[in-house]
């Protein structure tokens, strides 16, 4: 597995680890494939199935990817 995929994984788990969230929202920005974005919803829902994930292209050119939790 790619290194920057592991680093991002770990820190996504962290993040979300005993979480209540119900919905997460995903914009992501220039630096990121849209298969890489779907790679990113399909690890949150490997981390807790209940959520609600939605994956949106911001396009955003500073920040690969922005997250909302609620």
């Amino acid at each position: 597995m790619d290194e920057n995929k592991i680093r991002r994984n770990t820190v996504l788990d962290k993040m979300l680890e005993d979480s209540d969230y119900e919905l997460i929202t995903l914009y992501y920005g220039e630096d990121i494939t849209k298969e890489e974005a779907d790679e990113i919803v399909e690890h949150l829902g490997e981390i807790n199935e209940d959520w609600e994930i939605e994956l949106f292209h911001g396009g955003q050119p500073l920040y690969p990817l922005l997250m909302s939790m609620e």
